[in-house]
């Protein structure tokens, strides 16, 4: 059974249609309502290990900060998009 916080994540992810909406995001928009980020991160992952949120793809960037030596290094870093299942009523 899903808690208050596992609602309000699926209700987020609803409105964000099929193409679903990138962790980060998720946890940014409940962190800027005062809600704990680990919290947000605990209740998504406790939706995905159930089989409520799909992962749906993923969001690829490129950071570029100095190497130790202080040349440009080019780090890629993935970031996961959510989706609610269709027929799933919450």
């Amino acid at each position: 059974m899903a808690g208050p916080l596992e609602h309000r994540v699926l209700d987020r992810l609803a409105r964000a249609g099929q193409d679903g909406v990138s962790m980060g995001a998720v946890v940014d928009e409940f962190v800027a309502e005062g809600i704990d980020a680990h919290a947000v991160e605990r209740a998504i992952w406790t939706l995905l290990a159930s089989g409520r949120l799909v992962l749906s793809g993923f969001v690829a960037r490129k950071v570029r900060h100095p190497d130790a030596r202080g040349r440009r290094s080019i780090r890629h870093t993935y970031e996961p998009l959510l989706a609610r299942l269709p027929d799933d009523d919450a």
